[in-house]
């Protein structure tokens, strides 16, 4: 035995071997006899390594340490998964809550204004019907998607598309019709001969939509991709005006690269005074329509003569209005072309100072009632006369504001159009009238015809003048039974 030092271990008793008869049995291996001692000297230094060395001793416990923490990370590793679970789960059916809840409110609401209802149509009509008799056949036949309801007259419902929708007595359902022409561009006449105008009505308003086509096919596959657009948005139902313009926005994106909404959209932003999106919905009217649509093109610079008369830029707003005025006429669009001509007239009166600037004044709205008429739209051609009829009075002009006005009256008799558009030229009657009971009839006469979404704003300043008057001659009880009656 002998004692014998190893490093950072200590000091090590060690035991001397005597080899007898394990070398005869190494001998018979193939094992080389000294690694042999060198591994049973090994193995017994091994042992007596276990027996004093404290260290090796510990192992056990570190091994059951291990084990420890391995359970452990498994136990953790359980339970956090069993906590996920619940946090999905929980968190699952807060997002079906909330679902829930959005369904119930928000979404409620959208799908109450949606159009759900379904699509009639009535037999569509054209500037010359005789000249365009085998393609409205062919076009109604192509409009197989919607229901034809012959129990209108287009004419009719072109002149008066709300009054004309309340007697269907549809519930959230789109009608429309059209006026068939041909397309009277020289540059794209070739290309696309004919010219639809489109007209929508829904429970709320309408629309109008300007197509050209290459056959009927083409057109009535035109009518259909739009009515489809349209359909799905809340245009036709919603009753806030302010909500339009968001309307119109997001209906212009569903559409791509379909140029109907932007006339609308500029329209309104124009008249909310927002002038800088106007602007840019404008010029992208323009440059998309230059080369494809020449009637959206004119309709672009009419708007933009809108915009700077609406900054207060005469100049360039007359620069505008004279363009689309040429275009129109060179289309052969005389409707489109009236409308321009009023927005001159009203242009040329917002800078008029004396009644020799009535002249241009006169000169704008007589050429637009021409048009009008030569358009076949006696809407038109009746508040043309009537504009007449205003100016006439604003610069003292007495006798000649009678005689517009019974123009107007004139012709609403001769169109036989229906009673809602006899509200507006009533109403002046009323205000040019010299004795308070003239003024008193023709009020009455105001507030029993039919209100529209045009003249509404007609029946609420009649109802109101009606009762101040009332109040003037010392009759309250008449004055408040108005109030009751109309408000």
């Amino acid at each position: 035995m002998q004692l014998k030092p190893f490093q950072k271990k200590g000091y090590q008793w060690q035991l001397e071997l005597v080899m007898i008869h394990e070398l005869k049995e190494a001998s018979k291996e193939t094992v080389n006899p000294k690694e042999s001692i060198n591994l049973s000297v090994s193995q017994q230094q091994g042992r007596i390594e276990e027996r004093s060395n404290p260290k090796i001793t510990i192992e056990p416990k570190e091994l059951h340490k291990t084990l420890y923490v391995r359970i452990g990370v498994v136990c953790l590793m359980m339970v956090s998964l069993l906590l996920g679970g619940v946090y999905f789960q929980d968190l699952n059916g807060f997002s079906n809550l909330m679902g829930e809840r959005q369904a119930q409110e928000p979404v409620l609401e959208r799908t109450e204004q949606t159009f759900d209802g379904e699509l009639q149509f009535i037999p569509f009509t054209a500037d010359s019907p005789r000249h365009f008799q085998s393609e409205l056949v062919t076009l109604h036949t192509h409009l197989d998607f919607a229901f034809e309801n012959k129990s209108l007259i287009s004419r009719e419902f072109i002149n008066s598309p709300f009054m004309q929708y309340q007697k269907l007595n549809v519930s959230n359902a789109l009608v429309f019709t059209g006026i068939l022409k041909s397309n009277g561009d020289s540059a794209t006449q070739k290309k696309m001969p004919y010219l639809l105008e489109l007209l929508v009505q829904g429970q709320e308003r309408s629309w109008t939509s300007y197509l050209y086509g290459t056959s009927m096919s083409d057109l009535a596959k035109q009518t259909k991709t739009l009515l489809s657009k349209l359909s799905q948005g809340d245009y036709f139902v919603l009753k806030s005006e302010s909500l339009l313009s968001a309307e119109l926005s997001l209906m212009h994106d569903s559409m791509g690269e379909s140029l109907h909404a932007l006339p609308l959209l500029a329209h309104q932003l124009i008249q909310a005074d927002k002038f800088d999106s106007a602007s840019g919905y404008i010029e992208l009217l323009l440059a998309e329509s230059e080369l494809e649509h020449p009637l959206y093109y004119a309709y672009g610079k009419w708007l933009k003569g809108q915009l700077y008369q609406g900054k207060r830029d005469a100049v360039g707003a007359q620069t505008f209005y004279e363009q689309a005025d040429l275009l129109f006429s060179d289309a052969h669009i005389y409707d489109l072309q009236a409308e321009v001509n009023k927005s001159m007239a009203e242009l040329a009166h917002s800078i008029a100072h004396t009644k020799e600037d009535y002249d241009a004044i006169h000169r704008y709205l007589y050429k637009a009632a021409s048009l009008a008429r030569l358009g076949k739209k006696p809407v038109a051609e009746i508040r043309a006369y009537t504009l007449l009829s205003i100016k006439a009075s604003k610069f003292g002009m007495k006798k000649a504001r009678m005689d517009y006005l019974i123009q107007a009256k004139t012709l609403l008799s001769e169109y036989q159009l229906d009673g809602s558009h006899y509200m507006l030229p009533t109403y002046h009657f009323a205000l040019f009238a010299e004795t308070i009971e003239d003024r008193i009839k023709f009020y009455h006469e105001v507030l029993d015809k039919p209100v529209t979404p045009e003249n509404y704003w007609v029946f609420f300043s009649s109802a109101d003048q009606l009762s101040k008057l009332y109040l003037q001659a010392d009759k309250p009880e008449a004055a408040l039974a108005v109030i009751e009656k109309n408000y």
